[in-house]
């Protein structure tokens, strides 16, 4: 009887300590594998911090022919939210990675970055390409 109640017990208790030798396994912060943590967690950061733009992204590809004012409206707050996300996105994650880039001396590429992140966060490939062609938002040198 006692075996019964133990052993769920244990079980537990070693997937507890399990579960915490795997968090605390460290990459070197500069191998490509520290790089993609550090990374991925500024990403995460930002994408809860944005959500509700990066959901107006996601959403617009149903409006892109903008047949109705609904649509046409949609778009316009889709404008406002890539360019707020850019802007956050320039103030939020840029520094970090600059960091990361200096620290480790890897290569940097933001904008490629910033549309890996929303193909990442579900935005429609009609929206990325729509995205990548507003040149007022991705004047490479001036906001990125």
């Amino acid at each position: 009887m006692l075996k019964r109640v133990f052993a769920p017990i244990v079980s537990v208790v070693c997937l507890a300590a399990l579960s915490a030798s795997c968090a605390s396994v460290q990459f070197d912060p500069c191998s490509k594998e520290g790089i993609e943590h550090r990374v991925k967690d500024t990403l995460k950061d930002f994408a809860i911090a944005n959500r509700g733009d990066l959901r107006e992204v996601r959403n617009v590809a149903q409006y892109l022919d903008g047949e109705t004012i609904t649509g046409k409206m949609r778009i316009v707050f889709a404008i406002d939210a890539v360019k707020d996300l850019v802007q956050n996105f320039q103030d939020d994650v840029v520094p970090d990675v600059q960091a990361i880039a200096r620290e480790c001396n890897a290569p940097e590429d933001i904008k490629d970055l910033f549309i890996e992140f929303l193909e990442d966060e579900g935005v429609d490939g009609k929206v990325l390409v729509w995205v990548e062609t507003l040149s007022v938002i991705f004047e490479t040198d001036e906001i990125l």
